[in-house]
């Protein structure tokens, strides 16, 4: 029997030993049920306990302790009456343990359950879920239950459906399953024949436990759209359905007939797998590895992106929001493709474990409905050597941003002016507001002053970041960490900036103002935003780290972009910029599966492009590394 028992180091304190005397057990669960994400509050369960001195087997009475009912409460199961199992005295005072799920009336080492019929209802659905564990000998006080799930599982996802209602049936199932604790054996009867409703977790995807049996998608599948009863048209023949795996169907509903797309998916599902997922989202089952490409072969840039954590159906989601990627040859922006759609071009793994993910382009309606806060700051060179471009340059910024701000984007403006120094802000605000600070003077005096309601909290802040000597040593990556450091960013807005500068980015051999520490992704992880670069100058001098650096190194580092122009700003719309297309054509990503995530540790989120193009493959590869966070 696969078993696993985790148990705390039991204490040896004078304390604790002396007086002896005997302890109740408590038991903690260290997996979820299937259905869900956690236990339930009132979820009841069965345990049993066998002394050693009696052997490990399981007896149908007179163990040590006979099928005592639990219940899941604040955290961890507690006896439904009076004080549970308690620890013998003694040498031989450790047990040994069988659980099962759901809570059995009459549990034997031997016998029968049975599946609900109509899973359509949520807690119809989460007792046709059948676990167990066995836990060898322990004198430990408290016990760790790792469930192992003994059913199998059918998830079916359905695309191209406009009409509503969809139901699906499965047409003469066996519900019900013998079992053998002792022999952990979990197999159909053939018995309790019926046709079962399939939940539906989403208006594409359809689930159901069942007992391990035999399962052929032509005939034992019934799709119900609108009233009209289809079959699924395919020349598969039957699936073995086996206990404790998962079955990933994908079907399209296409000139009129359902077809099956592909190869099912047989996934494992055990205590390191979350194995089920409630909605549109592929299960991990679904994914594939991400394409081997080498960096030496990238073509184009993966921006950074921010990450919000939500519930969907009762259980965790990680969305990531990440500005567009753009083509290459044609300065266009990729369209990306997600885990089972056959157009598949982009791949995502966190510590190596491929996801199984969808993805949402913003320009399509579709994902146009979803788009998020987006914190746009701007970090403007007011040296004197950008006074020739400097009107022109504000008023392009104002008309932009009033552009962006009506384009349907949740959109907020900020920005930092910097010499040799901090020489002016303005905190995330509205447009109106961005334009009264841009419209204060002419020049580069535009942005030589605080504004806004915290102005002479902003102007007190500024000493830190002062890298000028002798001379300006105007320097971005000082006017960014002033942003980041000072400004009131909204949680989950997605933030962008953009550097205007006609000179090297200047630190004065402060390293903490280089573009190297944005490099570090410890110093400058994802979520922080990226950084886009307008370089109004030419770029013949030869960089030196701490002291003339290329400012455009903070777009390269955070997957930004770049864009080169004359001195005057003349012929430049800022319309055309890339970041522009970079917010109207971003992507929504969203993953399942990551209870484990939240654990306080860096985590490696793995994502590669690879895309044809007309004119040759798109090559992008970047690992992000991310402390997630529970909301």
């Amino acid at each position: 029997m696969v078993a696993c028992a985790v148990a705390l180091a039991a204490c040896t304190t004078k304390e604790e030993v002396e007086p002896q005397t005997s302890q109740y057990v408590r038991f903690y669960p260290l997996m979820t049920r299937a259905t869900e994400t956690q236990f339930e509050q009132g979820d009841q369960i069965s345990i049993s306990a066998v002394h050693p001195t009696a052997g490990t087997e399981l007896k149908t009475s007179g163990n040590y302790a006979d099928n005592i009912p639990y219940v899941f409460s604040g955290g961890m199961f507690v006896p439904e009456k009076e004080d549970g199992i308690k620890l013998p005295l003694g040498e031989e005072s450790g047990l040994a343990y069988y659980a099962v799920y759901p809570q059995q009336d009459a549990l034997a080492t031997e016998g029968t359950f049975t599946v609900q019929q109509d899973q359509r209802e949520h807690k119809n659905r989460t007792l046709s879920d059948f676990c167990t564990v066995f836990v060898p000998t322990t004198g430990n006080k408290d016990v760790y239950l790792k469930f192992w799930h003994r059913m199998s599982r059918i998830c079916v996802d359905l695309t191209g459906i406009t009409i509503q209602p969809v139901t699906m049936q499965l047409k003469n199932m066996s519900l019900e399953v013998a079992f053998d604790l002792n022999a952990n054996t979990y197999a159909s009867t053939g018995g309790g024949v019926s046709d079962v409703y399939m939940s539906m977790e989403s208006n594409k995807r359809f689930e159901a436990i069942l007992p391990p049996q035999e399962f052929n998608i032509t005939t034992d599948i019934i799709v119900t759209i609108d009233g009209r009863d289809y079959n699924v048209t395919s020349t598969r023949s039957a699936d073995v359905f086996r206990t404790g795996m998962e079955y990933d169907y994908r079907l399209i509903y296409i000139d009129g007939e359902i077809r099956l797309v592909g190869e099912p998916v047989e996934v494992a599902i055990d205590g390191e797998i979350y194995p089920w997922s409630t909605s549109d989202i592929p299960s991990d089952g679904m994914a594939s590895e991400n394409p081997t490409v080498n960096q030496e072969d990238t073509n184009t840039n993966l921006p950074n992106f921010n990450y919000t954590v939500t519930k969907e159906s009762g259980w965790y989601v990680i969305r990531l929001d990440m500005t567009g990627v753009r083509n290459p040859y044609t300065n266009d922006w990729v369209k990306l493709y997600g885990t089972g759609d056959s157009r598949q071009n982009i791949w995502l793994s966190v510590d190596n474990k491929p996801k199984g993910f969808t993805i949402s382009n913003t320009a399509d309606a579709e994902g146009a409905q979803q788009r998020k806060a987006v914190d746009l700051v701007f970090l403007v060179d007011n040296s004197g050597s950008m006074s020739e471009e400097a009107n022109t340059l504000a008023a392009q910024v104002m008309e932009w941003s009033r552009k962006l701000s009506m384009s349907g984007l949740d959109i907020r403006f900020g920005c930092v002016g910097y010499d040799g120094a901090i020489t002016g802000a303005i905190n995330l605000t509205t447009i109106d507001k961005l334009t009264e600070y841009l419209s204060y003077s002419t020049g580069v005096e535009r942005t030589r002053h605080f504004g806004g309601a915290d102005a002479s909290v902003l102007s007190s802040k500024v000493e830190p970041y002062r890298t000028g000597g002798n001379s300006a040593n105007e320097c971005g990556a000082a006017a960014l960490r002033f942003a980041d450091e000072q400004f009131t960013f909204r949680t989950g807005a997605n933030r962008v900036y953009v550097n205007f500068t006609d000179e090297p980015n200047q630190p004065n051999n402060k390293p903490e103002y280089s573009t190297e520490w944005v490099k570090d992704a410890k110093n400058w992880p994802a979520t922080k935003g990226t950084i886009h670069t307008v370089f109004s100058s030419g770029s013949n001098w030869t960089e030196t780290v701490n002291y003339r650096e290329f400012p455009w190194n903070l777009s390269t580092y955070t997957g930004g972009t770049v864009i080169y122009t004359s001195s005057s700003f003349s012929g430049v719309n800022l319309d055309d910029l890339p970041v522009t297309g970079a917010l109207q054509n971003s992507y929504i990503i969203r993953f399942s599966n990551v209870e484990n995530l939240f654990d306080g540790q860096e985590h490696d989120v793995h994502i590669t492009i690879m895309s044809d193009s007309t004119n040759g493959l798109i090559l992008a590869d970047k690992t992000y590394k991310i402390i997630f966070e529970k909301p």
